[in-house]
């Protein structure tokens, strides 16, 4: 499961100002609205700084999103090497990472940006199982393959629906629905929790082949 790379910490506090400084304009302006100049302006960095950390305005969401898959695919390693696997506390764990940062999310979706969450979701849950398919000789157009963007359609849909409607569910709540919904899947070798955690498992395995002896 690859995400960000590693950044110092001025480059972490670049792109938090950046990203600080778009969401207070979006209480001034439309989305739409808003130029480059005025963010790097509000973030009090230059131009050429934005353009070393991102590739455009929607850039900013989109490593925003990716920060969210990467602290859970890190925090999901840590799950699997303390504890047996239980699809619902992967569930639950995604969930408790959204409400986190809640006040981010809620802020892009009242921007009317709730397109961008949808599309950077999409994206990013499916490296969670980067390379699977093509390791394991699995064609896109296979019904396994189309059986877990099945699932992580679902996911995703439930997941943008719970920012639109506030978060006003919990972590706790909503993981333990989705469990339930789920749960006839739970035997089939391609269940998606499952997967994600061959895939994690296989990670871990090549992290510690790497050590010296």
């Amino acid at each position: 499961m690859k995400f960000l790379k590693a950044v110092n910490k001025q480059v972490k506090r670049t792109r938090d100002w950046i990203f600080g400084a778009l969401l207070s304009l979006l209480d001034e302006k439309k989305y739409e609205d808003i130029k480059i100049a005025n963010i790097t302006e509000k973030a009090g960095v230059a131009r050429q700084s934005f353009y070393r950390n991102y590739e455009g305005k929607d850039d900013i969401i989109a490593k925003f999103i990716e920060s969210l898959f990467a602290s859970y695919s890190e925090r999901l390693t840590i799950l699997f090497e303390s504890k047996s696997f239980d699809s619902g506390e992967m569930y639950r764990l995604f969930f408790d990472i959204l409400y986190e940062h809640r006040h981010y999310l809620l802020k892009l979706k009242d921007a009317s940006l709730s397109h961008l969450l949808y599309n950077n979701f999409w994206l990013y849950s499916n490296a969670l199982i980067e390379g699977f398919f093509d390791e394991n000789n699995v064609s896109p157009s296979d019904e396994k393959t189309i059986f877990v963007q099945y699932q992580l359609g679902g996911i995703i849909a439930l997941s943008v629906d719970w920012i639109c409607r506030n978060m006003v569910e919990s972590p706790a709540e909503l993981s333990q629905r989705l469990n339930a919904v789920t749960a006839p899947f739970a035997d089939n070798p391609y269940f998606l929790p499952t997967l994600i955690k061959a895939v994690s498992d296989n990670s871990i395995h090549e992290r510690k082949a790497d050590l010296p002896s």
